[in-house]
């Protein structure tokens, strides 16, 4: 039996809001434009067509104009603040953006992104399609049948009917009637006020729909329940309504132009170059990522006085290198040094042991003497140093007595800035990612669980291979991520994150001081304020409460003194920081 073609339908505007908020450094191009939701969306798009490749795919988009939810319910979706400004300005290319990776994208005046997925959901399982929604929203868990399922990229997690029961408690077909009953905060559908989520469950696997639950209302054996269902009854059936995705619209399936199409390169270079995407342009131009060979028995232990001698020679003429701390704890304030490994040259590199202890072991340099002689490369600043999450290394250098200066490069952090999306930051995966080469990994080396040793007992033969590979390939990533950092990112890296590693370094070691006596003046003087503030609330609420308490406060803001109401929670009236700071300006 041939396996059925396959239909992605993206949520366009989730992934949007979801790539500016998820890519937490704040991206932007040299000119100050902001552009982190961009490349999260696109790195989404892309890994999608990569990882997937979807026979059929539609982007869809929520439209700019109210709903005919809004029609059913004019504070739908009012809690909402507009988006920021830095968001906002970069709106205008994702549908460009889609339509240049040959994709079709729909957009329909008065309906959400929810709705166009719904109903192309159904047309594509009507055409025998295996549908596939990605969205993180649970609203669309409505949709789940036995051939649509949600995939959640950024979590990288699908879901069934399985997962649906284990979120809701119910089914898929159920998700509506629970919905109805517990609301949306995020989107301001009230539902019925005081039912969770587990009262709804539990309500709903009981009677099987808001209708049968209210025909039979006298079956809910708790009063307060009872009593807030009776009270909310025309905002549980509303609630259902809001929630409920349109399956019906006027959309069609439309093979041709809903199968993935020729990228228009052109098109996609210019933006790419507009938004200074340096890493999405090299993938353009065809960067292939080859499998690197690498010979593990090139990599040498330094055992004696003179290959040390040697080695720090090299380390000197070259004038930058890569290095690697081997050490008894991963914590590296409590850290002492096992090994130290060093690179200058592609597939070459040296380890030399100093704590190792087993049996067997071989006679190993001083790590006393070892560490004075190359005190003085280690904190020559005009030599080069490279790491990969070097302030560890900073650390435990500081404990050896090294004060490390001449901090060039760390392949972690410059990875997080060329990529802030990811969250594969670490050596093996960066070594994967770039070369195709699998490191050996700390686990085989020192086991896990009950059996898991120190790496100080690990034989120097096998730590020679996995430290000097560790170093190997920092070097070589730093030739690789190097060139990447465009101008903006590069002063970043240098003006701000180089520097910062260092203080943090000294931080971890040494805390940070106190001033106490100022401290505790200024919790004075706040306690003396607050105190004022207190009685000028008391003044003009004419009676004391608990201010903390934001059920008081509301009853006394909206119900006695009765300023616009600027937005409702399940509970009553809201009096968080942002509706308190609206009042104020009013």
């Amino acid at each position: 039996m041939l396996k059925p073609k396959t239909f992605y339908l993206i949520d366009g505007s989730s992934y949007i809001f979801r790539a500016f908020f998820g890519v937490r450094q704040q991206l932007s191009t040299s000119k100050g434009f902001p552009t982190n939701a961009l490349y999260g969306f696109i790195n989404m798009l892309q890994k999608v067509i990569r990882e997937e490749k979807p026979d059929y795919l539609v982007v869809a988009f929520d439209s700019p104009e109210k709903t005919f939810r809004h029609k059913i319910f004019p504070d739908y979706k009012a809690n909402r603040d507009a988006p920021p400004e830095e968001l906002s300005k970069q709106f205008p290319y994702f549908e460009p953006l889609v339509e240049a990776y040959g994709l079709s994208s729909i957009r329909r005046p008065g309906f959400e992104a929810d709705d166009i997925i719904g109903t192309l959901a159904i047309k594509g399982g009507q055409e025998g399609l295996d549908v596939v929604i990605v969205s993180g929203d649970k609203d669309m868990m409505q949709l789940i049948s036995p051939n649509v399922h949600m995939l959640d990229t950024m979590k990288n997690k699908k879901f069934m009917d399985k997962e649906v029961l284990e979120k809701f408690g119910v089914p898929p077909d159920k998700v509506i009637e629970v919905m109805g009953l517990m609301g949306d905060s995020s989107d301001n559908i009230p539902g019925v006020t005081g039912v969770g989520p587990k009262t709804a469950a539990e309500l709903i696997q009981k009677f099987g729909s808001i209708e049968s639950l209210y025909k039979r209302i006298e079956e809910v054996e708790k009063k307060k329940v009872k009593e807030k269902l009776e009270r909310d009854k025309e905002s549980a059936f509303m609630s259902r309504e809001l929630v409920s995705i349109d399956t019906e619209m006027d959309l069609e399936f439309n093979s041709d132009l809903m199968k993935p199409g020729k990228v228009d390169s052109s098109k996609l270079k210019q933006m790419f170059e507009k938004f200074e995407f340096v890493s999405f342009l090299e993938g353009m131009q065809g960067e292939v990522k080859k499998s690197i060979e690498v010979d593990r028995s090139n990599y040498k232990t330094i055992l004696t006085e003179k290959a040390l001698n040697d080695l720090i020679k090299s380390l000197v003429k070259n004038r930058s290198f890569a290095f690697d701390v081997e050490t008894t704890n991963k914590r590296p304030v409590w850290a002492r040094m096992v090994g130290i490994s060093f690179s200058f040259e592609d597939g070459n590199s040296y380890y030399i042991p100093l704590a190792h202890r087993y049996l067997g072991v071989p006679d190993q340099l001083d790590l006393k003497t070892v560490c004075e002689k190359l005190k003085t490369i280690f904190e020559d600043k005009s030599i080069k140093k490279c790491g990969h999450n070097i302030k560890y290394d900073l650390i435990v250098l500081a404990n050896e007595g090294i004060a490390l200066d001449g901090l060039d490069f760390d392949t972690m952090i410059a990875s997080y800035l060329l990529n802030p999306s990811s969250r594969g930051h670490g050596l093996d995966a960066l070594s994967m990612e770039y070369f195709g080469h699998k490191n050996i990994t700390y686990k085989e080396m020192v086991g896990s669980g009950n059996k898991e040793i120190g790496f100080d007992e690990v034989e120097v033969g096998p730590a020679t291979e996995y430290a000097a590979e560790d170093s190997d390939m920092t070097w070589r990533l730093k030739g690789k991520l190097q060139p990447k950092l465009i101008d903006s990112t590069l002063k970043l890296y240098k003006e701000i994150e180089l520097p910062l590693l260092e203080v943090l370094a000294e931080i971890e070691l040494n805390g940070i001081y106190i001033n106490r006596k100022h401290l505790v003046e200024l919790s004075s003087k706040i306690d003396k304020q607050l105190l004022i503030l207190e009685k000028d609330i008391y003044i003009l609420a004419d009676e004391e409460f608990n201010i903390n308490s934001p059920k008081q406060l509301s009853v006394i803001l909206f119900e006695k003194l009765k300023p616009p109401v600027v937005k409702k929670t399940k509970t009553g009236y809201s009096t968080d920081v942002s509706v308190l700071e609206q009042l104020a300006v009013e």
